[in-house]
C-alpha cells in the first residue's frame, strides 16, 4: 500500500476515533449523573477501505484497523455510547414521580399474543409491537418496534417481550427521554438489529458486545446499520458558520467540567444541528437567546443521526 494512502487511512481513523470520543463526552454531559449506569457501550465496526488487501500495514495496524478475513476491507472498531431501555424508563418515572403527575401505557401485545395462539403460528414480519403512552406531562407518545424472531440473542428466546421493552423505549423517546448523540435507538436495538445480521462475540474483558459488521451483509439489519454509520458518521469540517438558534440552551456540570448543546440552524444550508459548547464558554452560551443569529467558528462533525459543530 502506498504511503499517501496509508497516511489518508490514518487521518480517517483519527477523526472516526475523535468523533466517539466526543460523542462518548456528550453523552455523560447530557445525562445526569445518576443515571450515567445506564449508558451502555457498544463496541461497532466501521469500514475506512472497501477494497481488498493481502495484509494490513503496521503503520495503520498499530493504529487499530484490522482486516477481514473474507473480504480483505479494512475496518476499525469503535465503542459508541447508548441509553439502554431500562434507563428510559427510569429517567421518564422519575420525572413523573418528581412533578406529581400521571401516566399510563396501552399495547397491541395482548392482541398479538391471541393471534398467535389462535393460529399456532408466528407473526408476518411486518408486524410491529405497538405502545401508547398517555402523559400528564408530555401528552401522548407512540413507540414502534420491529419483532427480531430469529435473532440469536435475547430477542430469540423472548422476541415479543423484547420488542414490547423496545417499543415502550422509543415512546419514551419521542418526549426527548435517553436521546444520545448516537441516535434515537436504544442500546437493546442497535445489539438485537446486528444480531438478527452478524451473530454476536461476547467479549469478556470489556463486557460490551462486539459487532463484526461484514459489507456483504447489506442486505441484512446489521448490514443495514453499518451503511447508515458508513453514511453518517461523515468528515470533520472546520470553519466559520451562521446559524440561527432554534431552541433553549441545555447546560450541564460535568467531573470533567460545563458543557453546554443548543439547537440550532446553519442558515446557509438550513441544515439542524446541534452547537457545542465546553469550559468558561459553555457558561455564556448557556445564556443566548432563541432567535439569535450568529457567525461561530468550530468543527463540524456527524455522529449517528445528528450533526454537531463543536465550537472553538
Amino acid at each position: 500500500m502506498e504511503k499517501w494512502l496509508i497516511e489518508r487511512l490514518l487521518k480517517e481513523v483519527a477523526e472516526k476515533k475523535q468523533e466517539a470520543k466526543n460523542a462518548l463526552e456528550w453523552a455523560y454531559a447530557s445525562v445526569e449523573k445518576q443515571y450515567h449506569p445506564f449508558i451502555r457501550l457498544l463496541d461497532q465496526s466501521v469500514c475506512i477501505y472497501r477494497k481488498a488487501v493481502d495484509a494490513v500495514p503496521n503503520e495503520l495496524r498499530l493504529a487499530g484497523v484490522w482486516r477481514h478475513p473474507k473480504t480483505g476491507y479494512l475496518y476499525i472498531t469503535i465503542r459508541n455510547p447508548y441509553m439502554g431501555a431500562d434507563g428510559r424508563k427510569k429517567v421518564f418515572a422519575d420525572k413523573h414521580v418528581a412533578a406529581n403527575k400521571k401516566f399510563s401505557m396501552t399495547s397491541n401485545l395482548e392482541k398479538l399474543e391471541e393471534v398467535m395462539l389462535t393460529t399456532g403460528k408466528r407473526l408476518p414480519p411486518d408486524i410491529p409491537v405497538r405502545v401508547r403512552i398517555e402523559s400528564e406531562i408530555y401528552g401522548a407518545l407512540e413507540g414502534i418496534a420491529r419483532i427480531f424472531w430469529d435473532d440469536s440473542g435475547a430477542s430469540g428466546t423472548n422476541p415479543l417481550e423484547v420488542a414490547y421493552t423496545s417499543a415502550v423505549a422509543r415512546a419514551m423517546g419521542e418526549a426527548g427521554i435517553g436521546i444520545l448523540p448516537t441516535g434515537f435507538a436504544t442500546y437493546e436495538e442497535v445489539v438485537a438489529a446486528l444480531d438478527a445480521g452478524a451473530g454476536k462475540d461476547a467479549d469478556d474483558n470489556a463486557g460490551v458486545i462486539v459487532a463484526k459488521v461484514t459489507p456483504e451483509n447489506t442486505g441484512s439489519a446489521a448490514g443495514s446499520a453499518a451503511a447508515g454509520q458508513d453514511k453518517k458518521a461523515g468528515k470533520t469540517e472546520n470553519g466559520f458558520y451562521q446559524v440561527k438558534i432554534l431552541a433553549e440552551p441545555e447546560v450541564k456540570k460535568a467531573d470533567k467540567g460545563v458543557f453546554a448543546r443548543i439547537g440550532a440552524a446553519d442558515l446557509k444550508t438550513g441544515e439542524k444541528l446541534y452547537l457545542l459548547y465546553s469550559g468558561p464558554s459553555a457558561e455564556e452560551a448557556g445564556k443566548i437567546p432563541v432567535g439569535t443569529k450568529m457567525t461561530v467558528q468550530g468543527q463540524k462533525f456527524t455522529q449517528g443521526s445528528h450533526t454537531y459543530l463543536k465550537v472553538s
